[in-house]
């Protein structure tokens, strides 16, 4: 496993005596100065032909908050490509299928994929909206890119309980047949609940997913899991035993060719304390090795 580059990505701002979440994620385009400091071995750049940005969002909960978010960071850093791994809502009511029309559609096309907190309704809700494929353990590719996509078990019922133990060790089985007899395996799974990729270490690159409302990035076997947190703030749960769940949100800077992840940024914000942060982690291999990383310190802006 090679060592990985990395680099501290720093962000400071003037904020406004009380705010928001919501303030604080309108004036992101506006009132941050960037200060990249301590850079090693760094790309130069992360533009041009042959890199593509993916935006992780997941667990939005109806959240307007969420909403100017993921337009705003869509805008900022350019994406090519938003993946959603569910928990668009809260309870999955029909009132709630008014919620994806507050963002979507975006510039940009959007795969998304269903979780506990959704249900029949807003799948179908999300199957009607302009740019967006819905992967019912499906594949697509897009910008270059093959992805899978599966919805949480529990998705298909009007009930938000998550799926047993049980339930996700079936699908986590199945999941990893459907992966293990393609010809061509998908650069990226996304699913919603992390069990249900329990059996993808060293399958796929990149597992993608949310449902914790922990933000997490690991390396299993040289596959990278990234678990988005929650974009929503948990929603009407945004206070819990441990305290505050941020505003969170990842971008994949990823190469076409040869098709490797080079880096991610995370992006939280805590509304409460009105801090604001953004970390790089970055990855990096040899040709026909998996990807390693090394994380990175975040460096966070308060009032």
């Amino acid at each position: 496993m090679l060592a990985a580059a990395f680099a501290y990505l720093a962000l400071t701002f003037d904020s406004p005596s009380e705010a928001t979440a919501g303030q604080l994620v309108a004036n992101i385009p506006t009132r941050p100065t960037w200060q990249m400091g301590d850079l090693r071995q760094l790309p130069p750049s992360y533009s041009g032909s042959d890199i593509v940005r993916v935006l992780h969002v997941t667990d939005m909960h109806s959240s307007e908050e969420a909403a100017r978010l993921v337009r705003q960071v869509t805008d900022i850093y350019a994406v090519d490509l938003i993946v959603n791994t569910g928990d668009e809502t809260d309870l999955g009511t029909p009132l709630e299928a008014r919620y994806p029309a507050t963002y979507l559609p975006l510039t940009k096309p959007v795969i998304w994929v269903a979780g506990n907190h959704d249900s029949p309704t807003i799948t179908n809700t999300m199957k009607g909206i302009q740019g967006v494929t819905v992967l019912e353990s499906g594949f697509v590719n897009l910008v270059g890119l093959e992805i899978g996509g599966f919805p949480d078990p529990a998705a298909a019922s009007l009930n938000p309980a998550p799926s047993s133990d049980a339930v996700q060790a079936v699908e986590a089985d199945r999941i990893k047949s459907m992966i293990t007899t393609m010809d061509d395996p998908p650069f990226i799974v996304a699913v919603h609940d992390p069990k249900q990729a329990a059996r993808l270490p060293g399958v796929v690159p990149v597992v993608l997913n949310g449902h914790t409302h922990r933000e997490q990035i690991s390396l299993q076997q040289g596959t990278v899991f990234l678990d988005g947190g929650s974009t929503g703030g948990g929603g009407f749960r945004g206070f819990d035993a441990d305290g505050e769940v941020p505003y969170t949100l990842h971008i994949l800077f990823i190469q076409k060719q040869p098709q490797k992840l080079l880096a991610v940024d995370t992006i939280a914000i805590y509304g409460s304390s009105e801090e604001f942060s953004v970390t790089r982690r970055l990855f990096g291999a040899g040709e026909g090795e998996a990807a390693a990383g090394t994380a990175a310190t975040s460096v966070s802006s308060a009032p």
